[in-house]
This record gives C-alpha cells, structure tokens and sequence, in this order.
C-alpha cells in the first residue's frame, strides 16, 4: 500500500498519464479483436488489398494496371496473366493481350503466340497455337465479315471460328481491334484475379492486432503495451486502497 503522499501523486499521475496513452491502443486492440472474432462473418479472408501504399509495405508489386478490349458489349481482358470475359477468369495467357474480336458469337482473343476462343457466356472453346497452323508474331486482331484476320511475322492471315485453315490475306484491310480503359467498377471486379492469391485484409487486421505489421518493432512494442497494461492495472488497486476511508456516522458520534 502507498501512504506517502508524494509518492502517491507521483502514482496517481503516471497512473493518468499512461492511461490517456493506451486509449487508441487499447481501441485499436478492441476493434481489430472483434474484427478477427467474426473473420468469417465479414469475409475479411476472401477480401483481398489492393491499396498501392499496403502492398508496398509488405514488399509486394502492386497489380497492373488491366488491358481490355470491348467487343459486342462484353470486355476481353487481361488481369495479370488470366483472360477474363468482363470479370469471369477464362484461361491463363502466355503473353501479351494483343487484340479481341466477336466472329458468328464466338468471342476470340489473340496473344502473340495463342488464339484463345470463347462462348458468349465466357466459357473456353478452344486455345488455338503454333501446332494448329497459327503463324507465330501476332500483333493485331479484327473482325472482317464471318472470319478472324490476325497481322502476324508472317502477314495478314485470315480463319474461321473453326481455326482450321489459315489463308493469306494480304489486301486487307479490317478495322483492328484497340485496347481502352476498363469502366470503373469492372477494373475493381478483376481487381482479386490480377492480385491471385495477394494479401487478404484478415491478414492486415491480425498484423496489427499483433503489432506485427511494424516487424519485430511493433511485436516488442505491443508486449511493452501489455506489461504498461498490468502496471496500470496494479497501480490502480493501489491507489485505491491508499484512498483514505470516510468514517461513518457512527463512528464519528464515538469519537465525539
């Protein structure tokens, strides 16, 4: 027990100050606590950072921007090395995205070694590469009546959705598909495809709940915390046990 006088200002005042200290700590704590408690309930594992700054943090690229092509109302995109029709993953790319077409409602996408044909629900037909006769080098891709031509190393060359045959074509001259800017709520739908299996916010939330996202710094700083915590917690007791007692009345009337 502290009877001192000036020690126990001196308690009572360290006892205030650590406590305005560890307000936002310990808010910090209970928010990110509750958080964690009910992880599934928010689907904090399956929502994945995609702030720049956070990434960088823990050493990770941020994602690319997308390339998409807008074909018959629908977007053929490329969200890191996935093919998406609009925001539905369709296959992996070897490559760069180089051109989109739409052909009798088949949805084709050219890299520059593979054509890469779809339905127009988005599921994969076919991967058409070099040992089915596409030439290598493709840098452009159109739509011209009910075929496919494709600028490559080797020329203009031209094919059905069959992809069978590939017929020179030299005097063409289609309208090449371009690549634009994703709209913006599309560009945030493929967001979780480009950054695969990233860094999911629960992991965010438990680092610092843990102090583990400032490294082994916050680790030690949090377990200073705790110790601060249990001081707080003693000198409190004590300080209240120092408090002198008011007398009852009739203990009062006795001494009278």
């Amino acid at each position: 027990m502290i009877r001192d006088p000036t020690t126990q200002r001196f308690a009572r005042r360290t006892h205030r100050a650590i406590g305005l200290l560890f307000i936002v700590f310990a808010l910090i704590l209970v928010v990110t606590g509750i958080m964690l408690n009910h992880t599934g309930r928010l689907g904090l594992g399956r929502r994945l950072v995609t702030n720049r700054h956070v990434l960088r943090w823990y050493g990770l690229a941020p994602p690319d921007v997308p390339l998409g092509y807008e074909v018959n109302g629908h977007w053929l995109i490329q969200a890191g090395d996935t093919l998406c029709f609009d925001a539905q993953p369709v296959a992996q790319l070897s490559g760069r995205l180089v051109g989109a077409a739409v052909v009798d409602e088949v949805y084709a996408a050219a890299t520059e070694e593979v054509l890469l044909l779809c339905t127009s629900t988005g599921e994969l037909i076919e991967k058409v590469g070099r040992e089915s006769g596409l030439p290598g080098g493709v840098r452009r891709l159109a739509a011209e009546r009910s075929r496919l031509v494709l600028d490559t190393a080797a020329g203009l060359v031209a094919t059905t959705t069959d992809a069978t045959v590939w017929t020179p074509v030299p005097g063409s001259d289609p309208a090449w598909s371009r690549p634009a800017a994703l709209p913006a709520d599309l560009a945030v739908a493929v967001g979780p495809v480009m950054a695969g299996d990233g860094l999911s916010l629960e992991r965010v939330v438990r680092d610092i709940h843990s102090g583990r996202i400032l490294g082994p710094a916050g680790v030690w700083a949090v377990d200073l915390a705790g110790m601060l915590i249990l001081f707080l917690a003693v000198t409190g007791l004590l300080l209240q046990a120092a408090r002198p007692r008011a007398q009852t009345p009739a203990a009062r009337t006795h001494f009278d």
